[in-house]
């Protein structure tokens, strides 16, 4: 099987504000500790810990992580069942967000998932998370329902679907 994720470089004119390069590379289970780091930056009281984490990385699937030089700056994480998946987490530090780091996380997630033959990918996402909804929409992901007074706050949860076509 060909492996799409190989320490892929994205050239310093996508990060505005740095002259390094980002490499996007295999997340593995001894990554739990640095990856719960950003988590807690990005999601703060809904941080996963450590633990669930580990526990993530350790499951069949797609797992990524995205750093600066030394520096890691995000992470997404798709677990794997048959012929589909599921996005469950993608954080990016807020200092480094809106510089397309997402963006390169879920298409280099997307592409791995292509190639291994998932059919659908699926994931939830909060109804007032505009940003994370525009970059799930224009990457192939379709609403198809909802979830009323999924998360901890009472807000709604959006289901995506992206299909991948064989």
């Amino acid at each position: 099987m060909v492996d799409p994720i190989t320490d892929s470089v994205a050239p310093p004119s996508l990060l505005k504000s740095s002259s390094k390069q980002l490499r996007v590379a295999r997340a593995h289970p001894e990554n739990a500790a640095d990856l719960a780091a950003v988590d807690a930056l990005a999601f703060g009281d809904d941080r996963w810990s450590a633990n669930q984490l580990q526990g993530s990385l350790a499951t069949a699937g797609t797992h990524l992580r995205a750093d600066l030089g030394s520096v890691l700056v995000g992470f997404a994480l798709f677990q794997q069942v048959a012929d589909e998946a599921e996005l469950l987490r993608i954080a990016v530090s807020p200092s480094w967000r809106r510089q397309g780091i997402a963006l390169r996380l879920l298409r280099d997630g997307l592409s791995a998932l292509q190639v291994a033959g998932i059919q659908d990918c699926h994931l939830e996402v909060h109804r007032d998370n505009l940003g994370a909804r525009a970059l799930y929409e224009s990457n192939g992901f379709e609403l198809v329902g909802s979830r009323n007074g999924y998360y901890r706050d009472g807000g709604d949860a959006l289901l995506y679907r992206h299909h991948f076509p064989h």
